[in-house]
């Protein structure tokens, strides 16, 4: 990295960090130390292994290590059946 390049790194890494943590609070995620302490080493996991697309990386990872999945939902109408209401039948 040249020197010319590193504010560029400052604000991406700042960037990301603000943008990881809005996502998590958001999503109802509390900032206690251990939360924190995992961001911080997700965020050192994503400049060693992806730099050049690391919000990206970071935005697909926050999911499967903070948030449960979601949950099943019901279906929105009971099942359809097929029956008769009696029209054409004669009388």
């Amino acid at each position: 990295m040249t020197v010319s390049n590193q504010p560029d790194r400052w604000n991406q890494m700042e960037t990301a960090l603000e943008r990881v943590g809005t996502c998590l609070q958001a999503c109802g995620v509390a900032a206690d130390t251990p939360t924190c302490v995992q961001i911080l080493g997700l965020l050192q996991e994503g400049l060693q292994s992806h730099p050049d697309d690391l919000l990206e990386w970071l935005i697909d990872e926050i999911r499967p290590r903070f948030l449960p999945p979601p949950a099943a939902l019901p279906p929105c109408a009971p099942p359809l059946r097929r029956g008769s209401i009696c029209y054409g039948e004669p009388a």
